[in-house]
């Protein structure tokens, strides 16, 4: 396991920008995400497969968007609820599971 730096994880956000199939929002607006993290004391951690215990699962969980632009009342309400959005989910699915994900990955 390797935790990331600032720096590793702006590389990846330039990296998904790069090879992202589109309609992953702003540049910008995941640089604030990991910013406002990082000022929490949050912390970002890669694990490589092998490090997960055999008969564990790690959750991705990330939004997809269609291609229209949202309206103002749409776009109000994807702000307000899309980072407890993901963070729901992956608790429902380790309550329908029985216990906790080994690793998480959220992508907004």
């Amino acid at each position: 396991m390797q935790i990331l730096n600032h720096q590793e994880l702006i590389d990846i956000l330039h990296g998904c920008a790069i090879l992202g199939t589109g309609g992953g929002g702003e540049l910008d607006e995941g640089i604030a995400y990991i910013d406002e993290a990082l000022a929490l004391e949050k912390t970002f951690k890669l694990t490589s497969v092998d490090e997960v215990p055999a008969g564990e699962y790690v959750c991705t969980s990330y939004i997809l968007g269609a291609i229209s632009p949202l309206s103002a009342e749409e776009e109000l309400a994807y702000i307000k609820q899309t980072r407890t959005l993901l963070l729901r989910l992956i608790n429902v699915y380790s309550h329908i599971r029985g216990k906790l994900f080994t690793a998480r990955f959220v992508m907004n």
